[in-house]
């Protein structure tokens, strides 16, 4: 997450020249400074500095890869801001992607940790079953089959050699196992980018919630980036929709969306945007630990339930040893 080399540069020498620009030096002057004294392992986000703030980024941000810097210049060239104001959107730019990083840095240890319990249960899980099919439940056949009896139809379904059951059971957990990763990689790759998650992630349990909240901040930071950086009200707020993929038409119950409607016809606009997007660090920690949560329940007694079962199997026979001895 948001540990690149370059993301660390670029807050760095952001704020060295946002300093400097304070001071009064000019853009070129402060950037030959920056450029002077900073080791040489910094130069190429020096280069992508200079870009961020005047240069031609028609083709990007180049070697930045999964960056949220990519998508502020792929913003800056669909929505030129010049001068002073690329300054100041560069700066606060630089801010919102600090304050993501310290929530979505919160989310993933959690996230992490738990892909790792269930990594390690699913594993031990299915080498335990796996000894017993394959060296314990032999015996009890046998000795079922000694005494005139059958091994109990359950256990011989789920671990005596049969192939579609035990393939079902196995092939529910791993498919269990890959949704958690692949929905946890996505969440934390589309964060990572300030980019919108798709679609799909509705249909997982308790990520609906989470992509409308998340499109929604998205939506008023990019908003608030672009009219602080001057860009008319209605080509922002158009700007951002379609950069977030996020129609406040849509949402109008939203009660932050409704909320900016009714500043908006008072005037206050500008103040109440401000306010939303200083509360969407609390709003964003709430709906990435709520659907977390959430994951971490369904998976859970999804994959208790596989345990349950082959727990049964395993000791059904020891069970029903009494009817056949």
């Amino acid at each position: 997450m948001f540990e690149s080399r370059t993301i660390d540069h670029l807050h760095t020498l952001t704020r060295q020249f946002e300093g400097l620009s304070e001071q009064g030096v000019d853009a070129d002057t402060a950037l030959q400074r920056i450029d002077d004294a900073v080791p040489e392992s910094y130069a190429d986000d020096v280069g992508r500095l200079r870009a961020l703030l005047g240069g031609d980024l028609s083709s990007g941000l180049p070697s930045v890869g999964a960056s949220p810097y990519a998508r502020l210049a792929t913003l800056l060239r669909e929505s030129p801001v010049n001068g002073s104001a690329r300054v100041g959107l560069l700066r606060d730019f630089s801010h919102y992607v600090t304050q993501t990083r310290i929530v979505v840095d919160t989310y993933w240890a959690g996230f992490s940790g738990f892909i790792l319990y269930t990594t390690a249960l699913v594993f031990v899980a299915f080498v335990v079953s796996g000894i017993f099919a394959s060296m314990v439940i032999p015996s009890f056949r046998g000795l079922f089959q000694a005494t005139g009896g059958q091994l109990p139809t359950f256990s011989a379904a789920l671990l005596g050699g049969e192939a579609v059951l035990p393939g079902l059971v196995i092939g529910t957990g791993l498919v269990v196992a890959a949704v958690i990763v692949a929905s946890g990689v996505v969440i934390r790759s589309r964060l990572q980018k300030l980019a919108p998650m798709p679609a799909w992630i509705t249909l997982l349990p308790g990520l609906g919630t989470l992509r409308r909240s998340w499109q929604r901040d998205l939506y008023l930071n990019t908003l608030r980036l672009m009219q602080r950086a001057g860009i008319d009200h209605t080509a922002a707020k158009s700007a951002a929709a379609a950069h977030t993929d996020f129609d406040p038409s849509t949402a109008p119950l939203d009660p932050a969306i409704e909320a900016l409607d009714i500043a908006e016809s008072l005037g206050l606009l500008s103040r109440e945007l401000e306010t939303q997007c200083t509360d969407h660090v609390t709003r964003l920690t709430d709906d990435l630990l709520a659907a977390r949560n959430r994951i971490a329940i369904a998976t859970k007694v999804i994959l208790y339930a596989i345990i349950a079962l082959l727990v049964i199997a395993m000791y059904q026979p020891l069970f029903s040893m009494g009817s056949v001895i």
